[in-house]
């Protein structure tokens, strides 16, 4: 492997364009002056989402797959924070999603699916939703868009969603009917949180 691009803050999501000739990827704007100037002054206080930057969508070309040492990326014109970005079939529209803000209860409950024009990032269509939003992708005809979402409130989807051309189909998966099941599910999505120690399992399951 090697590298191809280097940019000056962390890259958090890539894709390339089917034709190998365009690199778009998602990154945070450097942080501010001022904020680098206290924190050298000895001003370290951690201050969640107290002035989040938003991730924006960055483009570059390639040659012969690589950016090049003077290669400049430039910044598409997408309103929001962008979380995933995926290029459609012919190369020509990208497939993201946008939250309002950075900020984390916008990124689980009001991120949308936007589609953009490539080139410019000028907005051609969205997708909005309620609830959490998981992945998507372009049908490999790109005239479809394949998405993966949950929601606990069926019954507030707008019926205007599932007409031909939007989302065709809901599929409803019910909880395991096995209890064994359904503590794993528990185990697996509480992994990372910190539980009360009294806290089981298989009492919820």
């Amino acid at each position: 492997s090697q590298a191809i691009l280097r940019h000056k803050t962390a890259i958090s999501d890539y894709a390339m364009a089917p034709d190998g000739k365009r690199l778009v990827f998602l990154a945070k704007d450097e942080q501010p002056k001022a904020e680098k100037d206290a924190k050298k002054a000895g001003y370290n206080a951690k201050v969640y989402e107290e002035q989040p930057r938003p991730t924006k969508v960055w483009a570059v070309a390639l040659t012969d797959g690589q950016a090049g040492e003077k290669a400049k990326a430039s910044e598409l014109a997408v309103e929001g924070s962008v979380s995933y970005v995926h290029y459609s079939p012919d190369g020509k529209t990208l497939l993201l999603a946008v939250a309002p803000t950075p900020r984390i209860d916008d990124y689980y409950m009001k991120r949308a699916l936007v589609i953009v024009d490539a080139s410019s990032g000028k907005k051609l269509g969205s997708f909005d939703r309620k609830g959490k939003l998981g992945s998507a992708a372009f049908s490999p005809s790109g005239d479809k868009v394949a998405v993966i979402a949950a929601t606990n409130m069926p019954h507030l989807i707008d019926p205007a969603l599932l007409r031909p051309g939007r989302f065709d189909r809901l599929l409803y998966i019910p909880l395991p009917a096995d209890p064994k099941d359904r503590t794993e599910i528990l185990r697996v999505t509480t992994k990372k949180m910190p539980l009360a120690p009294d806290v089981d399992s298989r009492t919820i399951a």
